[in-house]
């Protein structure tokens, strides 16, 4: 039986040799994990529009996604995650938490 893949693609946004990271909520998987921010890809959407979207709807700002930076492949039991960490720079706005417990 083959489990199903779920790419996931991450923003690295570097200011002054600081990191933007976001806090996973206490009910979401893996609770209170800090990660770079981004999300699923959804079906017929390019990595770019799903990383545009994602840090939007997360910290209310937009991205302008540079290169590909790394690139995993983990297997869960019951999935797979393939997760693409894009270098991205903010083209507008200051970062709020709209859905995520926490930034820095």
């Amino acid at each position: 039986m083959t489990v199903p893949v779920i790419r996931v693609v991450a923003a690295m946004v570097e200011d002054r040799g600081r990191y933007l990271i976001t806090q996973r909520r206490p009910t979401a998987v893996l609770p209170s994990l800090w990660e770079f921010p981004g999300g699923r890809v959804e079906d017929g959407e390019t990595d770019e529009a799903a990383l545009a979207r994602e840090v939007l709807h997360r910290l209310g700002v937009s991205v302008e996604v540079g290169q590909l930076v790394s690139f995993v492949r983990h297997p869960y039991e019951r999935y797979t995650i393939e997760l693409h960490l894009y270098e991205c720079k903010l083209a507008s706005g200051q970062p709020s938490k709209r859905n995520v417990f926490d930034f820095a």
